[in-house]
C-alpha cells in the first residue's frame, strides 16, 4: 500500500515543475521499465501490481527498492488510460541537458519550438534508428521527460541525448567555432533532398508543426533542402507531418552515407 502523499509524489512527476524539484520521473510500462533498467539511469525503485509480479527481472538489483501496489493505486499514479500496472521511478543524471556535444563528425538534429509529445517522441525514437545520439532543442519545445513523450520514444529517450538551448544563438555559436560546419534547413522553398549533394555531417534543423522555422533560423542555413511533392499541387495535402518529415531526411542523408557497390 502507498500512503496519500506518495501517490501524490509519483502522480506529481508527470509535471516539469515536480520533476525539476525532485530530479526524478517516472516510467510506466513493460517495455519502458525494462528499457530503464538496461540503461545508464539510475533506477530508484520499481512498482508494481500482482498481475505484474512475475515481469520483475530476477536479477535486479538490492538496492533497487520494490513496491507492490494495487490496481486502484495504479491508476493514480498512471498517465495511462489501461496502465499496465509496472513502473519505475528513475533519478535524473546532472549531465541530462548537458550542451557537452561532439558536433564533428556528427549529424545533429535540432529542434525549433516542436510542442506535440507524439511528434517529438516519434523524432526522437527516429533518430536512434537512424543512429542520430544527439539532438539540440529551442527551450520552448516540449520536455522530452514528458510521459506522453517517454511513451512515444519506445526508450529510445534512455539512448538518444537531448539539451535545450536558445537555439538561434548556439547555432550561430557553433557555426563561429566549426569552420565550415554544415547546416540544414527543412523548408517548402528548398532544393530537392533527393537530387543534392548532401555533406554526411552536420545539423539538420526542423521546425514548428505548424510555422516551421523562423526566418531567423532559416538564414543561418547552409543548405536549405525539402522533400518533393509528387501528389497532385491542387489537391495534396500542403506539408507533411514533422515528425514524418524527419524521418524521410533522415534516411536520405543516411542514404547518401553508403558507398556504391
Amino acid at each position: 500500500m502507498l500512503s496519500k502523499n506518495k501517490i501524490k509524489y509519483l502522480s506529481s512527476l508527470s509535471e516539469k515543475k515536480s520533476r525539476a524539484e525532485n530530479q526524478a520521473f517516472l516510467v510506466e510500462g513493460e517495455k519502458m521499465v525494462y528499457e530503464a533498467l538496461g540503461s545508464a539511469f539510475e533506477v530508484k525503485s520499481i512498482y508494481y501490481t500482482d498481475k505484474m509480479r512475475e515481469s520483475i527481472p530476477a536479477t535486479l538489483s538490492q538496492k533497487i527498492e520494490k513496491i507492490e501496489i494495487t490496481g486502484n493505486e495504479a491508476s493514480k499514479i498512471s498517465t495511462q488510460k489501461t496502465p499496465q500496472g509496472l513502473f519505475a521511478e528513475v533519478s535524473i543524471p546532472e549531465d541530462f541537458y548537458s550542451e557537452d556535444f561532439s558536433y564533428k563528425g556528427q549529424l545533429t538534429l535540432a529542434l525549433h519550438d516542436i510542442q506535440d509529445p507524439g511528434n517529438l517522441g516519434t523524432i526522437i525514437r527516429t533518430a536512434d534508428w537512424f543512429g542520430v545520439k544527439q539532438i539540440i532543442c529551442s527551450k520552448s519545445t516540449v520536455d522530452i521527460l514528458n510521459p506522453k513523450v517517454l511513451q512515444s520514444t519506445m526508450g529510445a529517450a534512455f539512448r538518444v541525448k537531448l539539451t535545450y538551448t536558445p537555439l538561434i544563438e548556439t547555432i550561430k555559436d557553433l557555426k563561429r567555432r566549426h569552420e565550415n560546419l554544415p547546416v540544414f534547413a527543412a523548408i517548402l522553398e528548398g532544393t530537392d533532398v533527393y537530387r543534392s549533394d548532401l555533406p554526411k555531417e552536420g545539423i539538420l534543423m526542423m521546425g514548428n508543426e505548424s510555422k516551421g522555422l523562423s526566418e531567423e533560423i532559416i538564414a543561418l542555413a547552409t543548405h536549405k533542402i525539402t522533400i518533393p511533392r509528387f501528389g497532385n499541387t491542387e489537391t495534396s495535402s500542403e506539408s507533411l507531418n514533422v515528425s514524418v518529415a524527419t524521418a524521410i531526411i533522415l534516411s536520405e542523408l543516411r542514404r547518401k552515407t553508403i558507398e556504391a557497390p
